[in-house]
């Protein structure tokens, strides 16, 4: 409870202290390289084809950088539950 919810109590610990809220990342292998997963309508059609709520991704970033020639690569999506990356690693 205390590091999911750091951001909520950390000003009671001292007020100029800032922390981040918790993510949860989960990572996604042969994603095909033609397709920008940092947009707006990445997020949105992922959320729809796994029916959760699209404000639950939090960000997306390719793993490394993806080579010109490859075809896939692997991405880094960031979930602000628990929950939502326990489902979209299950499928």
């Amino acid at each position: 409870w205390l590091l999911h919810n750091k951001h909520l109590w950390s000003k009671l610990a001292h007020p100029d202290l800032i922390t981040s809220q918790t993510s949860f990342p989960v990572l996604i292998h042969s994603v095909p390289t033609d397709i920008d997963p940092t947009t707006k309508e990445f997020r949105n059609q992922f959320a729809l084809e796994n029916l959760i709520p699209v404000d639950e991704i939090i960000g997306v970033r390719w793993l490394v950088k993806p080579n010109i020639d490859a075809a896939h690569g692997s991405i880094v999506m960031n979930f602000q539950s628990r929950q939502v990356a326990d489902q979209v690693e299950k499928g």
